[in-house]
């Protein structure tokens, strides 16, 4: 199956869902000729789930969340609250 668009050395797939796992392998061609690519397994993890914040008595805000097992997150944050275009909702 051709994939339009595809032409620069990196493939960005985008609105893909777990059942997108699977092992896959590229015909890569262009006028010089055709090449082919070892296999390549494509792993998708859901993203991770945000749960209620809580504030606690001492005025903490404790964030928590669900993620798949194994997996690393990084949260990220800003102490500039006049940027409030920047941030997302969860």
């Amino acid at each position: 199956m051709n994939i339009s668009g595809a032409t620069n050395v990196a493939l960005q797939l985008l609105n893909i869902s777990t059942n997108d796992a699977a092992i896959y392998d590229a015909i890569l061609s262009d006028s010089n000729g055709t090449i082919g690519c070892a296999v390549a397994s494509l792993t998708v993890v859901n993203a991770p789930q945000f749960l209620t914040p809580v504030l606690t008595t001492n005025g903490q805000l404790v964030l928590s969340w669900l993620t798949a097992q194994g997996r690393s997150n990084q949260l990220q944050y800003s102490t500039d609250l006049t940027r409030l275009s920047q941030f997302h909702r969860f």
